[in-house]
């Protein structure tokens, strides 16, 4: 490596979509000069923004092992992580297509703060005898929680939203009894005066929770971030942060230098929305903010960028000179499925 210098992680998930109906013409100056001059590897560890982060922070999982995101995520919003088994809990929409029921994420409704109260309430009642909770932080945030282990290999919203759930639905020791909560929840929610007075203000229903990230908290032993900081509101970063007691920041406030670790949330939600022209926009607000980390960036400082989706580019020094490498565009290798 140039330098020995470490390199700026730069993880953007949806950097690359899956999203069809995008303009194959469609340019992006810096961002495709630069991602045509850098080295693309194979990182099938990271083929989603979960299993990016785990591989970045020194807990690389093996293709079916289930990561404990859900328990490292709630402690990072400050919920009493330890001691249960902890997921995500979605809220969802379920819509019937022919024989298909297709997911859609909260990018196609809104909570509020009344709503959130609702369904917890509901849900902590109905489930008060198994110990069963849900917990909500930030509004946007839910999680279940239980005291038994439940030994599933789950999906992450990002690889079902907007298809249909059958191909995604939860497999292993406890699938069984997992698929059992998922048909309960949807019959709990679906009976809900909330849910009814939703319909009548032509706001969409909360169909079920997508369970995802089950686990333990982890032993602060396992992990190791390496980076120098931590940066960005992902509850997941925040969490591993939190858990080896790194230094996180929420935004950032000055130029990324050798060592940051920084999560660009800010494509995806255009991707989970099937949205060609949120996504360009996206794309364009985040080559406009790279393009000034990396030119004012020492001339020995590598940058490595991480798609989340099986592969990673890095542009070492040496590589921004690469002036005969012409021709790459963002959104000539963009997925489309």
């Amino acid at each position: 490596m140039a330098g020995n210098a470490a390199p700026v992680e730069i993880v953007v998930p949806g950097l690359f979509g899956p999203l069809p109906g995008v303009d194959p013409g469609q340019r992006f100056p810096f961002l495709d000069r630069l991602l045509g001059r850098a080295r693309r590897i194979e990182a099938p560890r990271q083929r989603d923004t979960t299993r990016t982060l785990f591989d970045l922070c020194g807990m690389p999982l093996q293709a079916d092992e289930e990561p404990p995101s859900g328990a490292i995520a709630a402690l990072g919003l400050e919920l009493p992580a330890e001691l249960r088994t902890w997921m995500f809990a979605d809220p969802v929409y379920l819509k019937a297509d022919q024989d298909r029921l297709m997911l859609f994420d909260q990018t196609h409704f809104e909570l509020n703060d009344a709503d959130c109260a609702a369904f917890k309430e509901a849900f902590n009642q109905h489930f008060n005898d198994r110990d069963i909770r849900l917990h909500i932080a930030r509004r946007r945030h839910w999680f279940v929680s239980m005291p038994a282990p439940m030994r599933v290999r789950s999906h992450t919203l990002e690889e079902a939203s907007g298809r249909s759930i059958e191909q995604f639905m939860p497999s292993g020791k406890d699938a069984g009894a997992c698929r059992q909560l998922l048909n309960e929840i949807q019959m709990l929610f679906h009976g809900l005066e909330i849910n009814q007075r939703r319909a009548e203000r032509g706001q969409l229903p909360v169909s079920g929770l997508w369970l995802h990230g089950f686990g333990e908290l982890p032993n602060a032993a396992s992990v190791e971030l390496r980076a120098r900081r931590a940066i960005g509101g992902d509850p997941l970063l925040r969490g591993i942060a939190t858990l080896v007691e790194g230094h996180h920041s929420e935004t950032q406030r000055d130029p990324l230098t050798a060592g940051d670790l920084i999560v660009w949330d800010a494509i995806m939600p255009s991707v989970l929305d099937a949205d060609p022209h949120a996504w360009v926009q996206s794309v364009e607000r985040f080559s406009r903010w790279l393009e000034p980390q990396v030119s004012g960036a020492s001339r020995k400082q590598p940058f490595h960028i991480h798609p989340a989706d099986g592969s990673q580019y890095q542009l070492t020094p040496g590589m921004r000179k690469r002036f005969w490498k012409r021709g790459w565009r963002l959104a000539e290798h963009l997925a489309s499925a």
